[in-house]
């Protein structure tokens, strides 16, 4: 049973249900897919003999006094296959190879410096990829496909970046089709926000509920909606931009407006943060910036009082447009995603109570991009169960992650 040939939608849901499970029983595999048992069997037989799964040690938990014979346990074999994921922003890139599992493998981070263009990176990226390749004696025709979270206005359904200005030649780039040209796998792109929201939605998914809004605090600012499971996308697109949304309103340390219109990224971005403080302050590194935040160092929120007002408008907009159920603030430094966080908070503690707008959580998470990779891998994984549950014909622009 090769890769192409598991083409049952039986199979590929068992085989799912197992990765998804870690380690499975084939009663439990049963009572999740509502076959019955010899058709389990079956299929799990299949899929042994063929390499995808394996028996395992049975849980402890439990099993101590259980009579008579314990059932068998399965788990996917990580070596069966594996998937390229990449995490790609102006400043650096990170390839990594992860296995079936879900496994991180080998990985390569890169610094972008300015001399490179969106085909010198391109070239880069591909030696990457085929050097841990390499390293691990993995040949194309063993991956599943090669996923890429990139940044700036993504059209997922060509998998091409249509503009982002921060890497020249970054314009109509078709990410896609370079890959591809190369390796002859499934090529699946998405936008970097979207890529690791979900990776910090899957971290912490047993802590948060059915909807959640992203925010990516970096050179620029994304957002991106995570609703059941999917990632809301527009019209097959980029996530939701935030980055860019103006708004004319601005209220200062005295409480005061000011009729002044900014774009979002005018105040939140990572590079505009870091500078209101060191003209302020400065000049500090970045790592003094994150222990005064962690200090909650009173100039620190004074200088910062105008961008926790913009954050908190920017929550309270998205609440009233999607009302989501929780937010995440994510940036590259732990200290600066809590100290956002808990400013936040502070101030929506004292406007919530209308029936429009109520938040239940707003959580500080860290930028990881090894995680990021992972999360671009499982969107190879997800399209790839995914296609025995719809035809090419009815494929929709919003992806479902489903993975956990």
């Amino acid at each position: 049973m090769s890769l192409q040939e598991i083409s049952s939608k039986n199979a590929k849901q068992i085989l799912q249900i197992i990765r998804n499970s870690k380690q499975i029983s084939q009663a439990e595999i049963g009572s999740l897919v509502g076959l019955n048992p010899s058709t389990v069997f079956r299929i799990v037989a299949s899929l042994r003999t063929e390499g995808w799964v394996e028996e395992c040690e049975p849980p402890r938990d439990g099993q101590e006094n259980r009579l008579g014979r314990p059932p068998a346990y399965y788990r996917v074999r990580p070596k069966v296959r594996y998937i390229v994921g990449i995490d790609l922003w102006s400043q650096s890139y990170s390839v990594a190879l992860i296995d079936f599992s879900g496994e991180a493998v080998d990985h390569i981070t890169r610094p972008v410096g300015p001399s490179y263009t969106a085909e010198t990176l391109f070239k880069q990226i591909i030696q990457d990829i085929q050097v841990i390749m390499g390293k691990a004696q993995i040949t194309a025709d063993r991956l599943l496909g090669i996923g890429v979270g990139a940044p700036g206005v993504v059209d997922i359904c060509r998998g091409a970046v249509v503009y982002y200005a921060r890497i020249p030649g970054m314009t109509d780039f078709n990410i896609k089709n370079k890959l591809y040209e190369i390796f002859k796998v499934p090529i699946y792109v998405h936008n970097t926000v979207s890529i690791a929201a979900w990776a910090a939605y899957q971290k912490i998914n047993h802590e948060m509920g059915h909807s959640t809004f992203a925010i990516l605090i970096r050179s620029g600012v994304g957002g991106a909606y995570i609703h059941q499971g999917k990632i809301f996308t527009s019209q097959g697109r980029s996530s939701t931009e935030i980055g860019h949304m103006v708004t004319s309103l601005l209220e200062d340390e005295s409480g005061s407006r000011k009729d002044i219109s900014f774009e979002v990224e005018d105040f939140l971005s990572e590079e505009t943060i870091f500078k209101l403080v060191n003209d302020r302050l400065g000049p500090l590194k970045e790592e003094q910036i994150i222990d005064l935040m962690e200090q909650r160092n009173k100039a620190i929120c004074d200088i910062l009082y105008q961008t926790i007002t913009v954050l908190t408008q920017v929550i309270r907009t998205i609440s009233n447009l999607l009302n989501p159920e929780e937010y995440l603030i994510i940036s590259r430094f732990r200290g600066f995603s809590e100290f956002l966080t808990e400013e936040v908070k502070g101030r929506l503690n004292n406007i919530q109570g209308s029936v429009r707008f109520h938040i239940a959580r707003v959580l500080p998470y860290e930028y990881n991009s090894i995680a990021s990779c992972k999360g671009a891998a499982e969107l190879v994984v997800s399209e790839y169960f995914l296609a025995a549950h719809r035809s090419v014909a009815s494929r929709s622009s919003v992806f479902s992650l489903t993975n956990k």
